[in-house]
Formats: structure tokens, sequence, C-alpha cells
């Protein structure tokens, strides 16, 4: 699918997974505002080692992409962006991208993109070492 993708299209891969009970579910993703290292640990001690050992990490270029082994419900969603947005500090360098929080929270879904096929990407996404 990745490979196929055409040429000036991106691929992206959504959070909403529909179960088969027929409920919506939203895998975690988290999309850096930066990638400094150092902005990831300042996102687990905002989060915690539990829940921060539980994403598996991608530089993407410009940022790191995180993607969580959890499911959340709609109202868990939009708390888990809300808590994302609260990581930012007032006057300092965003750690989490606030304008992907807010496209994200107007679609309703998170995304993240797995492809480089346009000149606005620098490189396709890929495992950071160690993941977590």
């Amino acid at each position: 699918m990745i490979d196929g993708a055409p040429a000036g299209h991106e691929l992206a891969f959504h959070s909403d997974v529909r179960l088969s009970s027929g409920e919506t579910r939203h895998v975690v993703m988290v999309d850096m505002a930066t990638s400094s290292k150092a902005h990831l640990d300042k996102l687990r001690a905002f989060l915690g080692d539990n829940f921060f050992q539980r994403i598996t990490w991608y530089a993407s270029g410009r940022s790191f992409h995180g993607y969580g082994e959890d499911l959340l419900s709609s109202d868990e969603w939009v708390k888990f962006m809300g808590l994302l947005l609260l990581v930012n500090k007032p006057h300092m360098e965003p750690t989490v991208d606030p304008r992907w929080i807010g496209h994200r929270l107007l679609a309703g879904f998170s995304a993240l993109r797995w492809t480089k096929n346009t000149s606005h990407y620098l490189l396709p996404p890929s495992l950071v070492d160690g993941g977590r």
C-alpha cells in the first residue's frame, strides 16, 4: 500500500478503528513539534513511564510520530488530545505540534503520514532506535 501511493500524494494512517461490536475506538497517536529527543523526554515526564512505554516512535524528518498500543474511546481520545496540548508550556518551544492537535480535533480522528511523495516532507517515517 505504501509503495502503491501515487506520486504527489501522501498516505496517512488514521486513528479511528471500527470494532466488530460496531464501536469506534482510536489508536493513540502523537505528532511531536520537533526532532529533538529531549522533547520525547519532556513528554515521558508528562505522560508517565507506564503510558509512554506503550508508544512506538518514528522519526519523520522534522519531528517524531508516536503510535500507542491502547485503543481509546472517542471521549478518551478528545481528553488525550487536550492532554497533549497541555504538554506545551507557555512562551516555550512546543513539544507536541499544536496545529496538528487542532486539525485532528476538528477532523474527529488522528492521522499521521507514512510516505514521502511530495517535496513538503524531508523523509518517510522510520523507526527510532529502540522504538520506545
